[in-house]
């Protein structure tokens, strides 16, 4: 399970204004970026399984991946309207909102007087986009699909 972004007509917390504060060289630049964009990073959900993964978006398009036929992720399925894949996506989206049920919390209604936390980790050189050397070192060919998604072929 996994969840994340924003719903910008409820949300007390939108970091654009305190993330592009550390533009160019902070490491949350890029994030300040994303989020001067009305809906830049939608609200979403994901849950997966050993052959199935949902990416569930209420304001945005949803997700639905066979991933035993489709492990890379290619072929959308959520609104195939293959009574199969009908079932699996209310058998997921059961599935995501007893996870729900059980995790969620609120947004809080104050502001935190102390402020935000300050950034650990600015970026070298000034490059907003630059990627952390230790990481370069260890990236996979962006062009290679099955590496990106952690598979390895024998």
């Amino acid at each position: 399970y996994s969840e994340g972004g924003f719903f910008f007509a409820n949300e007390r917390l939108i970091e654009a204004d305190e993330c592009l504060a550390q533009c160019p060289e902070g490491l949350y630049c890029p994030r300040g970026q994303e989020e001067q964009v009305v809906n830049g990073s939608p609200r979403a959900t994901m849950i997966r399984n050993l052959t199935a993964k949902l990416v569930f978006r209420p304001t945005g398009v949803s997700e639905l991946y066979d991933l035993v036929q489709d492990p890379r992720e290619l072929s959308n399925l959520y609104a195939s309207g293959d009574p199969r894949h009908a079932a699996l996506r209310g058998d997921l989206e059961a599935r995501l909102l007893r996870w729900y049920a059980l995790t969620s919390d609120v947004t809080p209604t104050a502001v935190d007087p102390r402020g935000p936390p300050k950034v650990p980790d600015p970026l070298p050189g000034g490059d907003p986009w630059a990627v952390h050397p230790a990481r370069a070192a260890a990236a996979v060919d962006p062009e290679d699909l099955m590496a990106i998604n952690g598979v390895v072929e024998d």
